[in-house]
Order: C-alpha cells, then structure tokens, then sequence
C-alpha cells in the first residue's frame, strides 16, 4: 500500500514509479541497507503526503486508499485481513451521484445546485466500501428512511451495519449525514 500510494502520487508515469523502486532495491546489497532505504522510502510518503489533495481522484485511487485504511485497522485491531478485492468491492457514493430530494435537503443544498452537489457527493468523505450486492441494494435511499428507519433496503445507515468493511460498520453509528460529516471524514482521510 505504501509503495503504490507514495508511487501513484509522486511519478506521473508508471514506468518512472518502476525505475525508482527498481533503483531502492539495488541499493539494498545486504540487510545494513535496509535503514538507508527505509528512509528513502519514509522520503517518498512524505513528499506524496505534502503533495496528496483528494481532489479529482480515480476510482483506483479511491479504492486503494479506503482499502489501505480498512487494512491498517484490521491490522491494528488484530483482525483478519480482508484482502485486496476478495469481497468483490465497490465504491458506494453514500450520498449518491444522482441526487435526489431527499438528498439535496439533507446536505442543505437547493435545486439548482448541481456543481456543489456533485463536488460533496464525490468527495472521498462521502464514499464508502461495500461489496457490489450490498452496493447495488441500496442506490439513491436515504440515510436513514422516517417510514422504514430498522430496514436496511430502505436506510444505507442501517445496510452498512451489515457491510463487510469495519470501515464503512462504523459509519453506521453516524446519526445524520451532511456536509459536515463529510468535511470530517476527508479530514480524517487525510
């Protein structure tokens, strides 16, 4: 993970990403190199770190980052790991892509508002994993629906207490999503 954050954010081109990996493993002719280019790569994160916006990310990116964070959980909660594409993943759009009323009232936006719409629900604060069965079941539901509040084909808060990421489990704890929610979960990314 670390090695294809720092890579996707700091070389433009995969083959410059291979070059300079390929460059840190020759450095590494016995195991009193290991440190040296332990910290060439702590150099590589951080630079990547300064430079990362999330902003304009690919589905890949996203992916990858939600992914490495549920890992880094699971590993600091001595859980399983999930592993990389096992559970047929998919980004869901917690606020979906195409809004609804419902939606826009919840985010505080009006009719009208499609460009800020759009920015907040691709935010990656708003986006979550689930797997695709998961994802496809929920679409464009509220929240949390006043009519079926316990149902978790009519509430994405309640479906993604059944999801199979911790990541997206404890989102389910969140009383209402909004803007704020959003800003605080990027900032939590980040």
């Amino acid at each position: 993970y670390v090695l294809a954050f720092a890579g996707r954010a700091k070389f433009p081109l995969p083959q410059k990403m291979e070059d300079h990996y390929i460059e840190l493993a020759n450095k590494l002719t016995g195991l009193d190199k290991a440190d040296e280019v332990l910290e060439l790569l702590k150099l590589d994160v951080e630079e990547s770190l300064a430079k990362f916006s999330t902003n304009n990310l690919g589905k890949d990116s996203q992916m990858l980052i939600l992914h490495a964070l549920e890992e880094a959980g699971r590993r600091n909660n001595n859980k399983n790991s999930i592993g990389w594409k096992d559970n047929d993943d998919s980004i869901e759009h917690t606020a979906p892509q195409k809004f609804t009323a419902e939606w826009l009232s919840a985010l505080s936006l009006a009719a009208g508002q499609d460009r800020e719409y759009k920015a907040l629900s691709d935010n990656i604060g708003n986006l979550a994993l689930l797997n695709r069965s998961q994802n496809s079941g929920i679409k464009q539901k509220p929240w949390v629906d006043p009519l079926w509040p316990r149902d978790k084909s009519m509430s994405k808060k309640i479906a993604y207490q059944n999801a199979d990421f911790d990541l997206t489990i404890v989102l389910s704890s969140i009383d209402s999503w909004d803007e704020k929610v959003i800003y605080a979960r990027e900032a939590w990314i980040l």
